[in-house]
């Protein structure tokens, strides 16, 4: 059957806050340092696609990073959440950046010295579903990479514009009211 997205409006922090808690132990037991930058916008997408994508973003990036730290965190750009998940883990060569999100494709990381000789395991579908349900959501998926050094994936959001228009509405009203309690004069008596 064929998945039918439910696209809501919904605060982005306690997505962020409950995939960290579920992959701090598995990252703990590694040795990694999983860290988590929080954001208080509000989203639209479908939530449980949206965990889904990052689940698998943020267990493959575990899953390549032999040591050193993972970072779930977002920036804004414009009306537009990045949503990133950073890794220090072997990294990808750029021919083979597209490769990764085909079903059944997994890269040869044991060879390379930098995997610590880790068996990888799974069935190259992660990626290949992060993509798909990319395409579905209209959430373009990028990935940006340094062989040796790690890697970046990025899932593009679309920000809640009602809210943010609200928001920007009130902080106007805000400093309207302000101005016009004559506290804006810039004059000084004496």
């Amino acid at each position: 059957g064929s998945v039918a997205p439910e696209i809501a409006a919904f605060p982005i922090e306690p997505l962020l806050q409950r995939l960290h808690g579920q992959f701090l132990y598995q990252a703990q037991n590694k040795g990694i340092d999983l860290r988590l930058a929080p954001s208080s916008l509000v989203v639209r997408s479908d939530p449980a696609l949206l965990e889904q994508m990052l689940r698998n973003l943020l267990a493959n990036a575990l899953k390549y990073t032999p040591k050193g730290k993972v970072l779930l965190g977002c920036r804004r750009h414009g009306d537009t959440l990045a949503i990133e998940v950073w890794d220090t883990g072997v990294g990808i060569a750029a021919e083979s950046l597209e490769l990764i999100f085909e079903e059944y494709r997994q890269l040869d990381t044991e060879s390379s010295p930098s995997s610590g000789g880790v068996a990888q395991g799974g069935m190259g579908l992660g990626l290949s579903i992060v993509r798909r349900l990319g395409e579905m959501l209209g959430h373009a998926v990028t990935v940006r990479s340094w062989p040796g050094r790690g890697s970046v994936f990025t899932v593009a959001v679309g920000l809640e514009t009602e809210a943010a228009e609200a928001a920007a509405e009130a902080a106007a009203r805000a400093a309207n009211g302000h101005a016009a309690g004559g506290h804006a004069t810039g004059g000084c008596t004496t």
